[in-house]
Order: structure tokens, then C-alpha cells, then sequence
């Protein structure tokens, strides 16, 4: 009785784990349920050409359009070009829907696309991401105030933005502040 009752439960646990792959677009399971009622569990080892990482987040959007990591992971295979053409446009679409629904990742990922556009509206969502904690949207309008790169060089909001960041104990940014220090320590 006591086996039943494990074996249940893991079952149950298992089907719940795999639905959830399933439903985010991993590519690793296949749940059914038959008409009979019976459900059925696939674990698949390899993923063909045809149904690579970016047409199983298509089918999870399919599911959930307003899954945020899905509409991120998306603008990223459109961004990068996995398992689908490099289109930064239709990136920017994803990463602005994720954005607009709140998701920092996305805000960051968008104002990095509008900001290699020269697109003065990349400060405003470099902010935002920033609010929401992305420590590397603080870096990235360091580096736009430093070098005058979208908004008018000011290298003491340059400086500002760079401590925000550091404040966020972001390493890289911690890295960079000792860098510019002993650069400035050179020309003195």
C-alpha cells in the first residue's frame, strides 16, 4: 500500500515536472494526454533540425503569450541567430513586449537595441531596467555618459551612474571604477 502511495506521488510529481518543461518550451519532454484519459510521458533525447530551441519557445508562447522568459528568450534567438536568422527588428518586438510587461532582462536587452540605433528613448529604459535591478543597464549609461554615445558627454553622470552600479556590487562595474581610477591616477 505504502509503495502504491510513493509510486502515486512520484508519478505525479514526474508528470507535473515534465508538463512544466513542456508548457516553458524545453525541448527535453512531451506530454499527452490519450483520449482514453491515460497520460503519457516522452522524454526526448535529441531535438531534430525542424523542431530546434526557437520553435519550442514559439509552441510555449503559443500557450502562454505573456510568459515574459519565453518573449525574452525569443528576442535572444532572434538576436543571436539561434535556430533562426538574426533579425535584431523582430528581437526588438519580443523584447519590448517582455518590457512593457515589466520583465528588467528585456528592458535592458531593448534599450541595448535602441542605443546601438542611436535612439535617444535607450536612457529611459536603461533607467527603468536600472530601477528594477539590472545593475547592467547602470554600467551601460555609465559608459553612454563617458563617451558621449546617445546623450552629451558628462563624465561626472558617466561617474555617477558607474557608482550605482558598484552599489549594486556589480563586479564588473567594481573592475571598471578601479580601472578609470588608476587611468585618472596616470595623467595626474
Amino acid at each position: 500500500m505504502l509503495q502504491g502511495m510513493v509510486n502515486s506521488v512520484f508519478c505525479h510529481r514526474i508528470r507535473h515536472i515534465v508538463r512544466s518543461l513542456f508548457c516553458h518550451g524545453f525541448p527535453a519532454s512531451h506530454y499527452d494526454s490519450g483520449a482514453d484519459g491515460s497520460q503519457h510521458i516522452q522524454i526526448v533525447d535529441t531535438v531534430t533540425k525542424e523542431e530546434g530551441v526557437f520553435f519550442w519557445l514559439e509552441e510555449a508562447l503559443k500557450r502562454n503569450p505573456y510568459n515574459v522568459e519565453i518573449l525574452d528568450k525569443i528576442g535572444r534567438c532572434y538576436t543571436d541567430g539561434l535556430d533562426t536568422v538574426s533579425d535584431r527588428e523582430q528581437a526588438k518586438i519580443f523584447f519590448k513586449k517582455a518590457a512593457d510587461l515589466g520583465y528588467p532582462p528585456s528592458e535592458g536587452a531593448y534599450a541595448w537595441l535602441l542605443r546601438e540605433e542611436k535612439n535617444p528613448s535607450c536612457v529611459a529604459w536603461f533607467e527603468k531596467a536600472y530601477e528594477h535591478g539590472e545593475s547592467l543597464a547602470a554600467i551601460n549609461l555609465s559608459h553612454m555618459y563617458f563617451d558621449g554615445d546617445v546623450t552629451e558627454k558628462d563624465p561626472n553622470r558617466g561617474l555617477a551612474w558607474l557608482m550605482k552600479a558598484v552599489g549594486m556590487d556589480d563586479i564588473a562595474a567594481i573592475g571598471e571604477l578601479g580601472s578609470r581610477y588608476l587611468r585618472s591616477e596616470e595623467h595626474t
